[in-house]
């Protein structure tokens, strides 16, 4: 993995090195991208990316639901 595919990754993530749960996600997050097959490896970031904007999404939505009632 490069330099590039990490700061990818962590631009996703929304990585912050004080945040020990960060450091676990992303050397997993490694892990896992290191036992891929070529093809897979691109389909992992694309999947990452769904996923953490649909969290955040949700986190949003349910902030802005709060501060309504």
């Amino acid at each position: 993995m490069n330099k590039k595919k990490i700061s990818e990754i962590k631009k996703v993530i929304d990585y912050d090195p004080t945040v020990p749960e960060h450091k676990r996600i992303l050397r997993r997050l490694k892990k896992e991208y290191q036992k891929l097959p070529k093809g897979a490896k691109v389909n992992l970031i694309q999947d990452l990316k769904k996923t953490f904007k649909k969290e955040w999404t949700k986190i949003y939505w349910d902030l802005i639901k709060s501060k309504s009632i």
